[in-house]
């Protein structure tokens, strides 16, 4: 009977696993409508966008880099500018607006 309830509690782990798997890179799963409703509800309390992040960003900015990979001074990759390359257009109804 052990090993039995044993399998059955693996299979169950492996089974919520893999249903709680993200998804492939560029096929997220849509928004529920509760989540959309509670982004829609949760944006409506934001401040109005009058530009001044825009505005700090700008004026924070020093330079591009033509190289997006940076390096420890070993050579090892520590971070890669490219893995957000995917944040561009509107966001999905899954996140925060303005």
């Amino acid at each position: 009977m052990y090993p039995t309830i044993c399998r059955g509690a693996a299979l169950f782990a492996l089974a919520s696993a893999l249903s709680a798997a993200p998804t492939i890179a560029g096929e997220a799963k849509p928004a529920s409508p509760a989540t959309i409703a509670a982004q829609r509800a949760s944006a409506a309390t934001l401040p109005a966008d009058d530009g001044a992040d825009a505005e700090f960003a700008r004026r924070g900015f020093i330079a591009t880099r033509s190289d997006p990979l940076i390096r420890a001074a070993d050579g090892h990759p520590v971070w890669n500018l490219d893995a957000y390359k995917f944040v561009t257009g509107p966001p999905p109804s899954s996140r925060h607006r303005r």
